[in-house]
């Protein structure tokens, strides 16, 4: 008698991780089908739409550029949090020190965030009048996008 209800529950417990393994490979594949969801750094799906397919294309080109020189940039930040981590855990903290660390990854900071914001006057400087300004309603309504999603959550 213990063996056969023994025998049920490992069936059960297979039949439930059965559903939650075909739920799990359910969402992941209904991502694939889906539209890709806007990046950080990705033109507005919104504001490629009223381009025409020859621009959506150049302006994705541009995105890319300013993602892959972001990248570029990573060892510089990594580097400055490796300092950061080797004078915190230093044997005797040093006050100067850890000041001088965390100067430096405010300063790889505020370097990277003048280069995007080059990189995006550069791009806006490639644009005509009508595509500021869908860029500039896109931006906005993405902006109110992840605003409402970010309540969401913590409300």
């Amino acid at each position: 008698m213990a063996e056969a209800a023994k025998a049920n529950w490992v069936k059960i417990a297979l039949g439930l991780s059965l559903a939650l393994n075909i739920f799990f490979v359910g969402l992941s594949g209904g991502k694939l089908f889906h539209s890709k969801p806007e990046g950080r750094d990705d033109a507005p799906n919104s504001f490629l739409q009223t381009l025409s397919d020859e621009r959506a294309a150049e302006v994705r080109e541009a995105f890319a550029k300013m993602r892959e020189a972001r990248r570029g940039g990573s060892e510089d930040r990594r580097a400055a949090w490796g300092q950061v981590r080797e004078v915190m855990t230093a044997e005797t903290f040093d006050r100067a020190a850890m000041q001088a660390a965390m100067d430096a990854v405010m300063r790889e900071r505020s370097e990277r965030t003048e280069r995007r914001y080059a990189q995006m006057i550069d791009f806006v400087a490639t644009m005509s009048h009508e595509e500021r300004v869908a860029f500039s309603d896109a931006m906005r309504e993405r902006w109110r996008n992840r605003r409402a999603r970010r309540e969401a959550r913590e409300g």
